[in-house]
């Protein structure tokens, strides 16, 4: 059976219609749509965008259509050829679903293309129509979709063999911007949708020895082209990894200015999004959890591996940004301490280890709620602590012989390349072959377990120091500096809360674990209006609690569901959750840590440069 969809689009109702074009396979055939996509680890219900399907036989006589359930059709046909008619509504701009504005057409397949179940399909193919109003005039399309037949701006006929193909190489159309490069001899397309003023042939030049890190680091690039799709928003983020692509979304300010060469803190979060996005090229869309390699798209997927396929990618996404030259050492650090205050701050890090959020990711990690610090861990935060100090370990227990990239690279010789699927335990198999049975501790206590990390001494390792001090004020996220900083101020009062501006107060959204505000009987989404008898507001209300006494009884009021509370409540020193970074001076460090952190940060990409010279 070959399978044709023609797709046709009308703006105003932000309407993709399809009509599916293929051989009944059985008297009674059903048909399903995805109910998640991979990558995206929860249960999305793409198929409750369909406005309306109907079914036709070859004589143009309508069909009897059966909804089975949420995402399952079944339409009684005779043999002979079969039309399916639908409509999807698309108004989601993200990267896992599907768009249509008079700005730009997205869509991923798991959004769109219905498959018959129990059929043996040949082929898929797809059929693009050119949008008809005005303000698409100028669209064109970009995708890795291979072309059968299309014009010079990518409409008409592509073809894949297979559905996991189908879905996992997303379109896009728009009057974009684009730039060209060339890594590792493989041709790289970037293209831009949206309103900006950014420096694209900069970011090309920029992204092209982040991407050469992650080749060298592997040793090969398994694609034949690759595409960084990105969305332009007024604050937007996020990535969705794909075989030979990728859809990003990002903010504006993100996207460097003409005539700036500094990397800002902006710009390096968007280098680090395509650098993270780039890196599942191999590790999860080739090196996956067995479970994962023909997963059920119509339920959950459960794994306790994701901690390794975000976490470690997590990690290298950075590295490779400072690896490059792309960042210097100090803005690497700046990251890293955001990221070990995040994790500080939340106290579901002594409740739940990485294994575990990572099973839980379909319930709890991607359906967060305000208790969410309190009571989960990410995945990806600390799975990318964890991951830097199985790098330390690594390299500290082999004397420096192995080390994280050792064992990403056997997981792609072993497992990636090969098509075969890692199980549970596939990592600290190859840590143990490496290290021996030692390593293993290191997956009880940080993986499979909620130990307190020991970041003073993975740091250490590699010639950081680090302290953990108390919140300085609103907006203080953790910081990193040339050299040892000035000494951490006194410890001062907290909310110890994240709160939201409000006309009458702030608004409190998320409290922390034994904080003030929850201490003092405060919840989500109550409405703080005085501290004191001060009135506060998102400006002054940080100012005004750090200001109080400590050790003093002091009242709140709030508003919940309308109905004034006044609390009293006692304070007490802010917590220690905030981390400082910094270079220990090298004159302080012995000859191992100081070869061990050259080592650590040097690029890979120039050493194998340097390996085929010689």
């Amino acid at each position: 059976m070959n399978i044709l969809y023609r797709l046709g689009f009308h703006l105003a109702s932000k309407t993709i219609q399809v009509r599916m074009e293929l051989s009944a396979c059985r008297p009674a055939m059903r048909l399903t749509l995805p109910a998640w996509i991979p990558g995206s680890y929860m249960i999305r219900d793409f198929a409750r965008n369909i406005t309306s399907l109907k079914a036709y036989d070859a004589a143009d006589k309508q069909l009897s259509v059966t909804k089975l359930d949420k995402q399952n059709w079944q339409v009684d046909c005779t043999e002979g050829e079969l039309v399916i008619e639908y409509s999807i509504y698309a108004n989601d701009l993200s990267v896992r679903s599907a768009f249509i504005d008079s700005s730009l057409l997205f869509f991923n397949g798991t959004s769109l293309f219905l498959r018959p179940i129990e059929c043996d399909v040949e082929s898929y193919r797809v059929h693009i129509s050119r949008l008809q109003e005005s303000c698409c005039t100028n669209w064109k399309i970009a995708t890795t979709l291979p072309k059968i037949a299309t014009d010079s701006d990518g409409y008409g006929e592509y073809q894949v063999n297979s559905y996991e193909q189908l879905i996992d190489t997303p379109l896009i159309a728009a009057d974009y911007d684009s730039c060209e490069l060339t890594v590792a001899g493989v041709p790289h397309r970037m293209v831009f949708c949206g309103y900006h003023t950014g420096d694209l042939e900069r970011v090309g030049r920029d992204i092209t020895p982040i991407l050469e890190e992650h080749i060298a680091l592997f040793g090969e690039l398994p694609v034949q082209q690759y595409l960084f799709m990105t969305m332009v928003t007024g604050n937007g983020y996020g990535g969705l990894e794909h075989a030979d692509s990728t859809a990003l979304i990002c903010s504006r300010k993100e996207l460097p200015a003409y005539g700036n060469e500094s990397v800002s803190e902006d710009y390096q979060r968007y280098l680090g999004l395509c650098s993270h996005e780039y890196f599942h090229l191999w590790n999860v869309k080739r090196i996956k959890p067995s479970i994962m390699q023909e997963p059920d798209l119509g339920n959950e997927v459960y794994t306790p591996q994701l901690w390794s396929y975000e976490g470690i990618t997590s990690y290298y996404d950075e590295l490779a940004l400072l690896r490059s030259g792309s960042i210097e050492i100090v803005a690497y650090l700046k990251q890293i301490a955001k990221v070990v205050t995040r994790v500080t701050r939340g106290t579901g890090r002594e409740l739940q280890s990485i294994a575990e959020s990572s099973f839980d990711a379909w319930t709890k990690f991607y359906k967060q709620d305000e208790n969410a610090p309190n009571a989960i861990v990410s995945y990806y935060t600390k799975g990318s602590l964890v991951a830097f100090g199985l790098d330390m370990e690594l390299r500290q227990q082999s004397e420096d012989s192995f080390s994280l990239d050792d064992v990403m690279r056997r997981l792609w010789q072993e497992y990636g390349s090969k098509g075969r699927g890692t199980d549970d335990d596939s990592i600290e198999e190859i840590c143990i072959s490496l290290v021996g049975d030692g390593i293993a501790s290191f997956f009880d206590l940080y993986v499979r377990g909620t130990a307190e990390l020991p970041l003073e001494r993975w740091f250490a390792a590699v010639g950081i120091s680090s302290r953990i001090r108390p919140k300085s004020g609103d907006g203080d996220d953790g910081s990193a500096s040339a050299s040892q900083p000035d000494e951490a101020a006194v410890a001062k009062v907290s909310l110890d809360a994240v709160v939201a501006e409000h006309p009458a107060g702030v608004l409190l959204s998320v409290l922390y674990q034994d904080g003030l505000a929850q201490r003092a009987g405060l919840a989500a989404r109550d409405l703080l209006v005085a501290v004191d008898g001060y009135q506060v507001n998102k400006k002054n209300v940080d100012a005004i609690v750090s200001a109080l006494p400590l050790q003093q009884t002091v009242k709140l009021h709030a508003f919940r569901d309308g109905v004034m509370l006044e609390l009293d409540v006692v304070t007490e020193e802010t917590q220690l959750s905030t981390c400082d970074l910094w270079p220990t001076a090298e004159e302080q460090l012995s000859d191992e840590i100081r070869q061990r952190r050259q080592q650590w940060q040097a690029s890979l990409a120039a050493n194998m440069a340097g390996s085929l010279n010689d």
